[in-house]
């Protein structure tokens, strides 16, 4: 029994080991071997893609008071892909949106700008 317990043990041990390894090879690895930024890719740069972005990078900001802050290390790296070719960028002029005081207002304090 103690001898089919040790093999149990190592067994666990080595299957661990195993699954680990497998773990940490499907992350990149640095120069380093530290792991590198994770990438998000967000499809389209309409209002909601934006905003997305938006919210993200907000998420990975810090403040320290003196130099207006940065990024932390794990902060990841936002990739925004637009299927419309540049020429065709704010071709239509006949789009209206309407917003209520209650967007506006969430916009404004999120996006940190004056009047959206």
């Amino acid at each position: 029994a103690v001898l089919a317990n040790a093999r149990l043990e190592e067994f666990r041990r080595k299957t661990e080991e195993r699954l680990s390894m497998r773990a940490a090879s499907q992350f990149p690895q640095g120069e380093i071997g530290e792991r590198q930024r994770r990438r998000i890719a967000i499809i389209g740069a309409g209002p909601v893609g934006l905003w997305a972005a938006v919210l993200i990078t907000e998420k990975y900001r810090y403040s320290d008071g003196l130099s207006g802050g940065g990024r932390w290390p794990d902060a990841p790296e936002i990739v925004i892909y637009e299927g419309r070719p540049q020429e065709k960028h704010c071709s239509r002029t006949d789009i209206r949106i309407s917003l209520s005081p209650a967007t506006c207002n969430l916009l404004n304090s999120r996006a940190k700008s004056k009047h959206f």
